[in-house]
């Protein structure tokens, strides 16, 4: 594959920072973060935005974003308004940028990111053991957590008597602590 060629006014939305992809008591602010991927300093960005539910597009928001940001800086927690309705489970937000320095975009293909949202974990889980199996392996219930970014609720494993190999740490969970 080809590289690009380095563009002089490029940006991208690199990911959703509000709600976040798990909901609990997700609020209603939403908020992203942003990448100069173009030569220039970026100055001025166009972000749009949409929540789209059950296949139906809400209307279209729109925020004019005014900052410095050098070739590969990032801004993140750009507040760009709010879904006053709320958020449900399965809503879909999308993201794009235009207009980075008030010009048409050199590279459109990095412009529009997708998140859906779920709800975070929760529950109480058995690891290890021989009946009323939830994961084999303390791994396994790592990853299952990993893969909702939140907790939202009570999460307890019930880690039963075994050998277990390996180290695991749990980072940059939503909603738990030390």
């Amino acid at each position: 594959m080809e590289k690009e060629p380095p563009f002089a006014n490029d940006a991208n939305p690199t990911l959703l920072d509000r709600p976040g992809a798990a909901i609990c008591d997700a609020g209603k602010d939403v908020a992203i973060s942003i990448q100069n991927t173009g030569t220039k300093n970026l100055t001025s960005l166009d972000i749009g935005w949409q929540v789209i539910r059950n296949n139906n597009p809400f209307p279209i928001s729109n925020y004019v974003w005014t900052g410095n940001l050098p070739t590969n800086g990032e801004e993140n927690n750009i507040q760009v308004g709010n879904f006053a309705p709320g958020f449900l489970k399965g809503d879909i937000l999308k993201f794009w940028t235009s207009n980075p320095n008030g010009v048409i975009d050199s590279l459109v293909e990095n412009d529009t990111i997708y998140t859906e949202l779920r709800e975070g974990a929760q529950g109480e889980y058995n690891v290890g053991g021989i009946f009323n199996i939830d994961f084999s392996t303390v791994e396994l219930a790592v990853n299952f957590v990993d893969s909702f970014g939140a907790v939202c609720d009570s999460l307890i494993f019930n880690v039963r008597d075994g050998v277990y190999e390996g180290q695991f740490e749990l980072i940059d969970i939503l909603n738990t602590a030390p």
